[in-house]
C-alpha cells in the first residue's frame, strides 16, 4: 500500500464499506504516513456529516433556472443564428483560401513553361 492507493481508495468514494484485509493494509500505512492519516481523517470526517435539506425554493428556481439552459428552452431564432455565425465564418474561410491561392498564382504560371497550342 503507497500513497497513491490511498489516494484512489478515498476518490472511489465511501471508505467505511472496504473489506478487512484492504482495512488493515490501510491502516497499516497511514500509521507511518502523516499525509494520508490526515486525508484519510479529513475524509471520514466529511463523509460522516449529515446535510440539511435544501430549501424547497431553492429546488424550484435552481428548476427552473436548469429548464431555461436546456436547447427545449432555447428560441428559435437564437438556434438560426448559430446556423449564419457558422455559415460566415465558413465563407470567410473560403475567402481568404481564394485569396492565399490568387496571391500565389503567378508565381506558379512563371515557373511553368509555355506550352503552344498546335491544332489537332
Amino acid at each position: 500500500m503507497n500513497c497513491q492507493d490511498i489516494a484512489q481508495i478515498l476518490d472511489d468514494g465511501d471508505t467505511r464499506r472496504l473489506d478487512t484485509g484492504l482495512r488493515r493494509a490501510v491502516e497499516a500505512h497511514i500509521a507511518g504516513c502523516p499525509e494520508c492519516a490526515r486525508d484519510w481523517h479529513n475524509h471520514d470526517h466529511l463523509t460522516t456529516r449529515s446535510l440539511p435539506a435544501m430549501p424547497p425554493v431553492l429546488v424550484a428556481r435552481c428548476r427552473e433556472l436548469t429548464a431555461c439552459a436546456t436547447p427545449a428552452g432555447r428560441s428559435q431564432r437564437t438556434g438560426k443564428r448559430y446556423i449564419v455565425v457558422g455559415a460566415l465564418a465558413a465563407l470567410a474561410a473560403a475567402a481568404a483560401m481564394l485569396v492565399i491561392g490568387l496571391r500565389n498564382a503567378p508565381e506558379e504560371l512563371a515557373a511553368q513553361p509555355e506550352v503552344a497550342l498546335q491544332p489537332a
